[in-house]
């Protein structure tokens, strides 16, 4: 017997059962989640798209969240490293 899914969010198109919304809650944060429900629910009404899985949609783009974000930040403390060394450099001489 499949488990009951609920509808979250304002549109109501985010679909999970009790346990993958609890699951969810347990890994990213009640605040991560309830954001990430309200994007996803927000671009499927705008756009009109809808997911087979919202579960494995929302740990989708927390990871692409994360993947950027990431980055970003490696790309600042590269910027950061190279100042350092050429600070580093130009005291040396």
């Amino acid at each position: 017997m499949k488990a009951a899914m609920h509808c979250y969010g304002e549109y109501k198109h985010i679909r999970l059962t009790d346990e993958q919304h609890e699951k969810l809650i347990a890994d990213f944060g009640e605040d991560k989640i309830a954001e990430m429900i309200r994007r996803c629910d927000e671009y499927c009404q705008v756009s009109g798209k809808t997911y087979r899985d919202y579960n494995l949609t929302i740990r989708n783009w927390l990871r692409k969240d994360e993947e950027r974000h990431g980055e970003h930040k490696g790309k600042l403390a590269n910027d950061d490293d190279k100042r350092q060394a050429f600070r580093q450099c130009a005291e040396h001489y």
